[in-house]
């Protein structure tokens, strides 16, 4: 690795020329930047993926099938960070804070996040119908009451 005597100037070893530091990759675990420079790192990735194309392909596609095998709660943890911004580690404090149950009914069947669709706030832990249910109603109580009400009056009592 050269660097040039001028502040924040780095010669590439491949082409030889020199250029700002911004043009090569930085390695912040290591705290070195790549030897060459992003313009030939790009030249050699594009011949290299011609030359072996298939092959390229072909591990880009075990990788993408096997990620999840690697640490089998990373598509939890990626999909609780996506949508809800939400740790693994919030996420399982919320089901023990729940006794692993919905909060509305208790069941413990399929759970899910449930989370405020304006503000995007996690609220807590609902079973999936009881989820489903208020996102078909839009989350209005007024809706939910009629709901309930018309549910009290037509049903029968058994005896």
């Amino acid at each position: 690795m050269t660097i040039n005597a001028y502040a924040n100037q780095k010669t590439c070893t491949k082409c030889k020329q020199t250029k700002p530091q911004s043009s090569f990759q930085y390695y912040p675990s290591r705290d070195a930047y790549e030897s060459h420079c992003k313009e030939c790192r790009k030249a050699y990735a594009r011949e290299r993926y011609k030359k072996d194309r298939e092959k390229i392909k072909e591990q880009q596609k075990k990788r993408r099938q096997n990620w999840h095998r690697r640490d089998p709660k990373a598509r939890l943890r990626a999909h609780l960070k996506h949508k809800y911004n939400l740790t693994l580690e919030q996420y399982e404090a919320l089901l023990v804070s729940q006794n692993h149950a919905c909060s509305v009914c208790g069941r413990k069947e399929t759970l899910s996040v449930d989370h405020n669709h304006q503000t995007g706030d996690v609220r807590s832990i609902l079973c999936r119908p009881c989820n489903i249910v208020l996102g078909i109603l839009k989350e209005d109580p007024s809706r939910l009451r009629a709901l309930a009400a018309y549910i009290e009056k037509h049903s029968t009592q058994l005896t």
